[in-house]
């Protein structure tokens, strides 16, 4: 059994985007949060470090939630177009939702 033998998974909908994104709001807020209260201890304390990785996971967790927010909003797109029926693009049709 290789790599090429497996079978993909079919792509997630645009419901199931947004659903991932509203779990994912309180959790990466709670990293967030813990990640800037251990830098302020770190801080009152003089001379301790709060370790080279610490200030960047506010700014990750940023991003994953906004990655996760323009999939929803890519899927859903997709899924808008796919609805449509168009699938040739001939003089004005479909450009709206253009997505390629």
């Amino acid at each position: 059994l290789g790599y090429d033998d497996i079978e993909c998974t079919p792509p997630a909908s645009s419901s199931s985007w947004a659903l991932y994104t509203l779990v994912l709001l309180p959790l990466t807020g709670l990293c967030k949060h813990l990640a800037e209260l251990r830098m302020e201890r770190a801080e009152r304390r003089k001379g301790a470090r709060s370790g080279l990785w610490l200030p960047l996971v506010p700014s990750i967790m940023n991003y994953v939630v906004g990655w996760a927010a323009g999939n929803t909003a890519l899927f859903k797109l997709a899924e808008v177009r796919a609805a449509s029926g168009c699938e040739v693009e001939e003089a004005g049709g479909c450009t709206a939702l253009n997505l390629g």
